[in-house]
């Protein structure tokens, strides 16, 4: 697992220092909806808590 700094503001527009686990990323073409077709880069954080039964990702 990787961890990445992001950039984020709040309401007074300060930066604030936060970072997210990305699992994975990847370039890959899009294979639904309206950008189908198109390349793609996908980023995939950690952290989900919801275990949705049908979730293919388990290191999220």
């Amino acid at each position: 697992m990787i961890k990445q700094p992001v950039a984020l503001m709040n309401d007074e527009k300060e930066i604030l220092d936060v970072e997210y686990p990305i699992v994975e990323h990847f370039y890959t073409i899009q294979g639904e909806g309206a950008h189908s077709g198109r390349a793609s880069y996908f980023i995939r954080t950690a952290g989900c808590d919801v275990n949705c039964w049908w979730c293919d990702v388990k290191e999220s």
